[in-house]
């Protein structure tokens, strides 16, 4: 069954496609054709997907049949045979438009074009659907024929859109370290995230870790950069201006400008002189990738915040931001580039992963992750936390300032020495140095209370809410002590009750000995008849 492209007096639907995507996949073709001759196999795949009617231009179109028939005679994409099998108007525009796109197209991204192509004309296959299936809702004997025209017009697209598996055997792949730019914190090849709210100086992190890249100075935690040596850094940025913050932020955290660069926009080539643009994920990663190729020795890029860079991508749907990220990572991976992400947090509490601004999959395409917050009880201090790690054990967190010397008109980042011990969902969901300082005091009062042996579990829990302790925080402390629950007796009369695990007791009478305990005056409990006060009972010491 053929579905129309237009029926009765319906409105034709906006068009679906891209032209300059149908050019790049025909450029990344001979462009894949040219470099390898080990990506024979995957021409042919893309052969084997893409049909000449997934090309809305009749020029694209012609040619990319003339390829098709060309590779199979031939085993390869030379220019002059293939004009040969076109039209003149097809031959004349090879000399044009097509000569630019196999510049512009890398050819590591031949796959990513061959899927945004086949995923524009499915679109357009299911808007012809659409159109049909309403003419016929109107036309046809009953709505039962109605509705299995329908299936059969939406079956087209289905089994027109169904793909080939690139599968590999596990065998023929071989094994490879994980290699660091910061290690624990931001791996090479691959993306890391810096999430946080305004004002806690992550941009300006960003430059400090940029600067130490371009000089091959360590990273605060003592670890050392990639190799030890100096590498060139690559910025994004579309929040802070280059001359007056950006170079000032670099200068101050010691960087060596000469390895660091800045992409300020794309100059149009079809606008005349002089015109720009904002640079995008969308329609610029070969750009991108030509920048990072000409610099060289490119160990990071920083992209400030991402996504000021998604175009006319929506950074709210799975789908269109993974779209956005697949060509990056196609990018850095091979180069051993490190993507660092900056971007913001969302409003609210919960799993610190989950805060991050947009949809799910800037997380979920990152393999690290670091969130920055204040420290509720010094509102100068600063807090660096993991926030995701899949590639590595969790990093420690570190803390910070932002200090601007008397010389310099601008900040910079002064680490503290060693690691804090503070989780991520604690130290965004409130729990700074305070809540930080009442752990510690919990855990001094109930090594106190136990110090002398069990205690019924709700004679615990009364006296910690007398003394001002939360059931959330004496619960960490119960964690952090591993505090053993017991039961004593059977059935109704069995009593539950916590203590000290072993050598725990003997610890915490020298403690109070030698009045190390800040809870002299409340001392332990005093416990006349164990048996009366079990887990349920309301016990009042």
């Amino acid at each position: 069954m053929s579905i129309p492209l237009q029926l009765r007096d319906e409105q034709p639907l906006p068009t679906i496609a891209d032209r300059d995507l149908e050019l790049l996949l025909l450029g990344a073709l001979i462009a894949a054709d040219t470099a390898h001759t080990e990506n024979a196999e995957r021409i042919e795949t893309v052969f084997g997907r893409v049909d000449p009617g997934d090309f809305l231009g009749p020029h694209a179109r012609a040619f990319y049949e003339a390829m098709r028939t060309v590779w199979i005679d031939a085993r390869g994409l030379p220019l002059q045979t293939i004009a040969s099998h076109v039209t003149a108007p097809a031959s004349r525009w090879i000399d044009g438009q097509l000569v630019d796109a196999v510049e512009q197209a890398p050819e590591h991204l031949l796959e990513h074009y061959a899927d945004q192509v086949t995923d524009l004309a499915t679109r357009r296959r299911l808007a012809d659907a659409g159109q049909y299936i309403k003419t016929i809702a109107t036309q046809a004997e009953t709505p039962e024929k109605a509705a299995e025209q329908a299936r059969q017009a939406l079956d087209q697209v289905a089994i027109r859109s169904s793909g080939a598996a690139v599968v590999r055997c596990m065998a023929d792949i071989k094994p490879e370290p994980i290699r660091w730019l910061w290690p624990g914190r931001i791996a090479l090849g691959k993306l890391a995230i810096l999430a946080g709210n305004g004002g806690l100086g992550k941009s300006t992190v960003a430059l400090d870790i940029a600067a130490r890249v371009s000089t091959g100075r360590g990273f605060p935690d003592q670890s050392e950069v990639d190799g030890g040596s100096p590498a060139n850094v690559i910025l994004l940025s579309a929040e802070d201006d280059p001359a007056d913050t950006i170079r000032p932020r670099l200068d101050a955290a010691g960087a060596d400008p000469r390895r660091i660069y800045i992409i300020e926009a794309i100059r149009r080539r079809d606008s005349g002189e002089g015109t720009e643009r904002a640079f995008s994920l969308a329609t610029d990663i070969a750009e991108l990738e030509r920048v990072v190729d000409q610099i060289g020795g490119v160990r990071l890029i920083i992209i400030d915040p991402i996504t000021a860079y998604c175009g006319a991508s929506d950074d709210h749907r799975n789908a269109e931001v993974r779209g956005l990220l697949a060509p990056l990572s196609a990018l850095a991976a091979p180069r051993g580039a490190a993507v660092v992400a900056v971007t913001h947090l969302r409003k609210g509490g919960g799993q610190a992963i989950h805060q991050v601004i947009g949809s799910v999959a800037w997380a979920a395409a990152a393999r690290t992750g670091m969130a920055f917050s204040a420290d509720p009880e010094d509102p100068r201090r600063r807090i660096m936390t993991t926030i995701k790690s899949n590639i590595a054990p969790e990093a420690d967190g570190l803390a910070y300032r932002i200090e601007t010397p008397v010389e310099q008109n601008i900040g910079a980042v002064v680490w503290e020495e060693g690691p804090i011990d503070l989780s991520a969902e604690d130290a965004l969901n409130g729990g700074g140095q305070g809540d930080r300082s009442e752990l510690i005091e919990a855990k001094a009062w109930l090594k106190t209370q136990l110090a002398d042996g069990p205690i019924p579990a709700k004679a615990i829990k009364n006296q910690a809410q007398d003394d001002g302790f939360s059931e959330r925080t004496l619960k960490r402390a119960k964690r952090d002590l591993g505090i053993v629950s017991g039961k004593t007796g059977f059935g109704e009369a069995g009593k539950w009750t916590w203590s000290l695990p072993e050598g725990g007791q003997e610890d915490a009478k020298e403690a109070m000995h030698q009045g190390v305990t800040p809870f002299e005056d409340s001392g332990p409990l005093w416990r006349p008849n164990l048996e009366d006060a079990g887990e349920d009972s309301e016990v009042r010491i």
